[in-house]
């Protein structure tokens, strides 16, 4: 009740109170000092007259109190607002008001004060696992270990919520400790009074990894798996306290015997599937996401991701099973729709897919769905249809617009209208003058289409607006090695790209094309082998082939142009080299 008053006060200050005397009152709030000098509350004359007033009764006095707090609250004078909340928490003993008034205090650093407020509440709910965990959070911050540890004892021994949920209680509050090292042997003295507890062992486990203490928090989760082998939650423990460490050889030991002995820990196998997933191993992953769907067939997440990656594995007739099936029971997730859409295009079913896009209806995936509506009407070769229906979209923001043109300059480029995504662009840029994103794509287009010195001026322009845009840097110096003999600086571009993005193929390409430039020919070898390793690309493969041709490796060049050929027979980098170097 009071806790409702007072935000009543609090937003009506100036209205509560018949007369102008409320005035005052608010303007003494905000001007009259109290004394730092004793932070008990206990200790302090409760009101003007030396009488503490009777607690439930809504006071001038308490008013003040509350009010004050409240205004130094929100003047960032936690110090001050701390001490007159606890003194409005004391006279009115209501739990909100006492809860805001610990929290206040421990902001300000008072933990005795802090401690006051927290058995203020004990004294009113002592059985409450709030109220002795508000208590422990206060003698933290005191520093007294001994009190902290017979606080804490007091809690695990309570009849209620039961040892196993006060030491996960406990661990919550430890976790959150500026420093949880300090605290850690004291729950350790704690653990000896309940050496088989598998909770209490997951729960030090926790503290001691937020410690960084990781071979203690291993040891302590083993225990715990040794005194309950099948406890869910200690499982996933140590899958990510090895993940953590990179140990996928054991995580994937421990797993697969977890999981083969205790089939049905659904929870342990949609863990160790995303692990999978992570480490790019989709057909594990696949493996035992299938496994959770045939042991919890309406589990929504695993349904999902088996349906992605079956999708992704072109299984479709069981990836569209699976998406229907996680429609139905996740009706409102447009996502799937948008899967489900993505599927009926790459089988060519085409009215189909603009049916799922046309059902999306989630703000977040709607202009999405937009796009990928005209796209499928490009693949159908319908452009003027595409057009239309790009045209027809109203941006919600500047990003919506730039995704929209862009939208449309690529489904120009698909048609083969070079100079009407040119236009486009230009028309664009007009509209948002310097908009990375669009300067970058007409770099793309003038790049093509051999209008080198508009490419050079957006590439140059848009590396002095981002200067860590790698792909900048990386365009505009590919462009110089391959139209142009300016070698030298190409070369300094694409090596500041790649010191930029370490590590990209398409990069790596392009610093393997400007050594062959140059007539390094041994390291642009190197350079495009590391790229068609890193992700083969029917363009790199056309540069390393030429490279090999021209180091007299033919038989190697052929064999990786037609590998290129396999990734993308109509790449134009590929059928021009074929074509000067071969006929």
């Amino acid at each position: 009740m009071f806790e409702s008053i007072f935000r009543a006060l609090t937003r009506y200050s100036l209205i509560w109170w018949a007369g102008a005397s409320v005035l005052l009152l608010v303007s003494a709030c905000t001007t009259v000092p109290v004394e730092r000098a004793t932070p008990s509350v206990s200790q302090q004359p409760a009101a003007k007259t030396g009488e503490r007033p009777a607690a439930g009764g809504l006071s001038n006095e308490l008013v003040y109190e509350f009010l004050l707090g409240d205004v130094a609250a929100r003047r960032d004078d936690i110090s001050t607002a701390a001490r007159s909340m606890a003194k409005a928490a004391l006279w009115s003993g209501d739990r909100h008001v006492i809860l805001r008034a610990f929290q206040l205090s421990m902001r300000a650093g008072e933990g005795q004060l802090a401690l006051e407020m927290a058995n203020l509440l004990l004294e009113q709910e002592p059985d409450s696992v709030r109220a002795r965990t508000l208590v422990a959070q206060a003698l933290i911050a005191l520093d007294r270990p001994q009190e902290v540890f017979e606080n804490l004892l007091a809690l695990v021994q309570a009849p209620q919520p039961g040892a196993a949920s006060a030491f996960m209680h406990i661990a919550e509050v430890l976790v959150r400790q500026k420093t949880p090292r300090r605290w850690l042997d004291l729950f350790e003295r704690l653990l000896t009074n309940y050496p088989s507890l598998p909770e209490a062992h997951l729960a030090f486990a926790r503290v001691a990894h937020r410690a960084g203490e990781l071979p203690r928090a291993r040891q302590s989760i083993e225990h715990a798996l040794a005194l309950r082998p099948n406890f869910t939650e200690a499982a996933e423990a140590m899958l990510g306290l090895l993940n953590e460490q990179s140990a996928h050889k054991e995580l994937r030991a421990f797993a697969e015997a977890f999981l083969e002995q205790y089939a049905d820990e659904g929870e342990v196998r949609l863990r160790y599937a995303r692990i999978l997933l992570q480490w790019d191993d989709s057909e594990r992953s696949l493996y035992h996401f299938n496994q959770l769907v045939l042991r919890e067939p309406n589990n929504p997440d695993g349904l999902y991701a088996a349906g992605l990656l079956s999708l992704n594995k072109a299984d479709y007739d069981r990836a569209e099973n699976l998406l229907l099936r996680h429609l139905r029971l996740r009706p409102g997730h447009d996502q799937t729709r948008l899967f489900l859409a993505r599927l009926k295009r790459e089988r060519d079913q085409f009215d189909q897919a603009v049916q799922w896009l046309r059902q999306v209806s989630d703000p977040k995936y709607y202009l999405e769905a937009q796009l990928r509506i005209a796209y499928v009407f490009a693949a159908e070769s319908r452009f003027e249809e595409a057009s239309a229906h790009l045209a027809d979209i109203v941006p919600d923001s500047l990003s919506d617009q730039v995704r929209i043109y862009l939208a449309q300059e690529e489904l120009l480029r698909q048609a083969g209208r070079m100079d009407d995504a040119y236009s486009l662009l230009n028309a664009a840029l007009a509209d948002l003058p310097d908009e990375p994103e669009l300067l970058y794509a007409r770099g793309l287009v003038t790049a093509q289409m051999d209008i080198l010195d508009v490419h050079e001026r957006d590439m140059r322009r848009l590396i002095a607006l981002k200067p860590d845009h790698a792909h900048a840097y990386n365009a505009l110096g590919y462009t110089l090695a391959d139209r142009t003999d300016r070698y030298d600086e190409a070369l300094i571009l694409i090596e500041k790209a790649l010191a930029l993005k370490p590590g990209d193929p398409f990069i790596l390409d392009s610093i393997g094309w400007v050594h062959y430039r140059l007539g390094h020919r041994e390291k642009a070898r190197a350079y495009l082998q590391q790229a068609i390793d890193l992700r083969p690309d029917a363009e790199i493969a056309a540069h390393l082939g030429e490279v090999l041709w021209m180091m007299e490796r033919h038989d190697e060049a052929r064999a990786v142009w037609r590998h290129g050929e396999s990734l993308d027979s109509d790449n134009k980098t590929l059928r021009d080299t074929l074509r000067r170097l071969l006929e």
